[in-house]
């Protein structure tokens, strides 16, 4: 493949390839040091790719081995990872989305966002952005850490009926 069509390619799979590495290891600072290693990775073998192969699936698998070797690693630390059969599952879930259904989908999130309370968005906010524990929660707003936990599975719960239902409405892939 030569280089332009390449960096065409690459560009064009960049969040498709971003939000899997966020589904497979759950950190986005990490989903983003991974992003830039496939990337290297794939810049070296891209002589390598067969014509008859398509990018994606190719970049898929490199993204793959990457989050494979990361895994490895943060065992021998002792960090708990998704095991092999999860990691699959996951991997090929993405398979069936294309960009345009992720930008579907992330905009049907926005809307959703939007219809929250500000103080719902809050925490939200605070425990996927910031990453604060049940705990710091729970000091932050004055509610017990059980009470978040199950605030927080109910929200996550209308976000996931709020967006189904906006893709519906659209027409876009649920």
């Amino acid at each position: 493949m030569d280089e332009t069509t390449f960096v065409t390619q690459l560009l064009k799979c960049k969040s498709q390839h971003e939000a899997l590495l966020m589904a497979l290891v759950g950190d986005p600072h990490a989903a983003e040091d991974l992003y830039q290693q496939a990337a290297m990775v794939m810049t070296r073998k891209r002589a390598e790719l067969p014509e008859e192969v398509p990018f994606t699936a190719w970049s898929r698998s490199v993204l793959v081995n990457v989050v494979r070797d990361y895994r490895k690693m943060m065992a021998r630390r002792r960090v708990r990872v998704l095991d092999d059969s999860a990691l699959e599952q996951v991997a090929h879930a993405f398979e069936r989305l294309d960009e345009d259904e992720l930008s579907d989908r992330r905009e049907a999130l926005r809307e959703c966002l939007n219809q929250l309370q500000d103080e719902h968005r809050a925490i939200l906010w605070q425990r996927y952005e910031e990453r604060l524990s049940f705990e710091e929660l729970a000091k932050r707003h004055d509610r017990s850490s059980g009470a978040l936990e199950t605030l927080l599975y109910r929200l996550r719960k209308v976000l996931a009926d709020c967006i189904d239902r906006r893709l519906r409405q659209t027409g876009a892939s649920a």
